[in-house]
């Protein structure tokens, strides 16, 4: 499924996810949530995975790595937390459009990763992160980025980003980076954005 690009703000995401195939269904936005549904319903119930718990059920939380997503627009984030909740040991906590709800959720839930969009109007990632690790250092923030240009990379990992993932290969990768982020417990240090 993709979004049709002729309603998107920027239309070079969802042209190069439809151009990638097997995309069967191109559609606007407000289609895409029911069409969603309707492929994980007719999953069936052996496809089936544990639901993602409900906030302020933190004890069902304890043998999963908590996922707080970042990201301004609601397509990548359904797509993001429909990737996610297929994992049984990942749970996503929370949602937030912009920086500076990030902040103020990850201060709230304490989730063990951040999946962050970089660019966001307000608040970008750059600074959400910086923020979100003043307080928590413990949290583990993997960077999203639609353009894969070494610059931006350095400012994520500068800013204390575990990983830079460019969007195009988000799908592919962002679960395998999840658990090393969390297994490894590496992070950067702000000073390596320089290299």
């Amino acid at each position: 499924i993709a979004q049709d690009p002729a309603t998107a703000g920027f239309p070079d995401m969802p042209a190069a996810a439809a151009a990638l195939g097997p995309a069967r269904l191109v559609l606007p936005p407000e289609q895409i949530g029911p069409a969603l549904q309707q492929l994980v319903t007719a999953a069936g119930p052996n496809g089936a995975r544990p639901p993602a718990p409900a906030p302020g059920e933190p004890a069902a939380w304890a043998a999963r790595t908590t996922v707080l997503l970042v990201d301004d627009h609601r397509i990548v984030l359904d797509g993001l937390r429909l990737l996610l909740d297929g994992e049984p040991d990942m749970a996503v906590v929370a949602e937030a459009e912009d920086g500076l709800s990030a902040v103020r959720l990850a201060a709230e839930l304490s989730p063990d990763v951040v999946v962050m969009d970089l660019s966001m109007p307000g608040m970008d990632g750059f600074a959400a992160t910086e923020q979100i690790l003043a307080r928590s250092p413990a949290t583990r923030v993997v960077a999203l980025t639609a353009q894969a240009d070494l610059g931006s990379a350095a400012r994520a990992l500068a800013a204390g980003a575990t990983t830079v993932l460019s969007k195009q290969r988000a799908f592919d990768d962002l679960v395998a980076t999840i658990r090393q982020a969390t297994a490894d417990g590496s992070r950067p240090p702000a000073s390596r954005g320089g290299d």
